[in-house]
């Protein structure tokens, strides 16, 4: 029987993960799916561990050499046979009735193309989830309102809780191998400009966080945040749905919420480098924040944020800044807010945010 679902699994190196993120897609509730895995020349004994479970469903190809993560995932979804594919990375899970739920939008909704459910964000060393819901209502979301969203904040992640029909890469392509980090958000982005998505208003998926994570260890450099700006950039300025007023609206926006990525990220790193090295990246990006005070005064508190320093200080530090920063967070969300509601009259559904 032909597989309604393809499920594409990217792997490199995950060996202390692979095995229970497999285990969460045999387990699910809907049995109708094929899982393609595709190893990147793993070094560890990520291959053995695939290897060793006995379903027929499962279908292991593997790279002779390291291509990296875009590449992989194109490669297995070129494989795929089922007329909705996912993608899961080899260090997150599924909730048990994640396909379940997709099947069911996927029916209800014969005419959409696109299906996104809530996520946790899954601290697995602490075994401590955050749920996430990238909306307050499910159903439909307008094109326009799924842009502006993104466009202000990446309220999707690495697509963990996404489920695309496969003639969706007839009209918007594979991954974009050029981004070596933030192709994920370039493909939700594209997907966008052509299509309304679903939200299932479940958590159904689990986005692991942990130290290896490519995100978490290169986010301590500026490529994680220069692919993030050129992929914004591409496509929102490029886009036929998002004018150049609102483009220059969620500059705008964005140029302040810069600023608290840029404490959030030095403040968990423990690194007043990484602090500055970010609000230099955003003047450069965005010459017009030299006009935030707040700018200037993240600048002259990552003095205070170093590697060494007592965690006192950091607590005292972290919580006296977050006071500071509190009305403007306020503000970003008002404007975020105001924008959507004014450019999307018709929808009444209610947004959530996170800055």
């Amino acid at each position: 029987m032909k597989p309604l679902i393809s499920i594409c699994m990217p792997n490199y190196n995950y060996e202390h993960y692979i095995k229970e993120a497999i285990e969460s897609i045999l387990s699910q509730t809907y049995s109708n799916f094929e899982l393609i895995i595709v190893d990147d020349a793993s070094t560890d004994n990520s291959a053995e561990i695939i290897k060793s479970f006995n379903d027929p469903r499962i279908k292991l190809y593997q790279n002779t050499s390291n291509i990296f993560m875009f590449p992989t995932i194109n490669k297995a979804i070129k494989q795929a046979k089922g007329d909705i594919i996912a993608v899961i990375h080899s260090d997150d899970l599924y909730e048990k009735t994640f396909l379940e739920e997709i099947v069911k939008a996927y029916n209800d909704y014969p005419d959409k193309k696109v299906f996104i459910s809530g996520v946790n964000f899954y601290h697995s060393e602490s075994n401590y989830k955050i749920p996430w819901h990238p909306y307050k209502t499910g159903g439909i979301k307008s094109q326009k309102e799924v842009l502006l969203v993104l466009a202000t904040y990446n309220n999707i992640g690495n697509g963990v809780n996404v489920a695309i029909q496969k003639d969706c890469i007839n009209k918007v392509g594979f991954f974009t191998e050029t981004f070596k980090y933030i192709g994920d958000y370039d493909y939700w982005l594209r997907l966008a400009e052509e299509y309304d998505f679903v939200y299932i208003p479940k958590i159904l998926a689990n986005y692991r966080i942990h130290d290896s994570n490519i995100t978490h260890s290169l986010v301590k450099d500026m490529i994680f945040f220069r692919e993030g700006y050129e992929v914004f950039n591409k496509n929102i300025s490029e886009s036929k749905i998002i004018n150049n007023k609102l483009y220059k609206k969620t500059l705008y926006i964005g140029r302040k919420k810069i600023i608290h990525t840029a404490f959030r990220t030095g403040i968990k790193y423990k690194s007043g480098k990484i602090l500055r090295d970010i609000l230099k990246f955003s003047k450069e990006v965005h010459p017009d924040i030299i006009f935030e005070p707040y700018w200037y005064l993240m600048y002259l508190i990552s003095f205070l944020v170093q590697d060494n320093g007592s965690p006192q200080m950091l607590n005292l530090v972290s919580t006296l800044v977050r006071l500071m920063l509190y009305p403007q967070k306020i503000y970003i969300n008002f404007l975020i807010e105001k924008m959507i509601n004014q450019e999307t009259a018709g929808i009444k559904s209610k947004k959530c945010y996170e800055i």
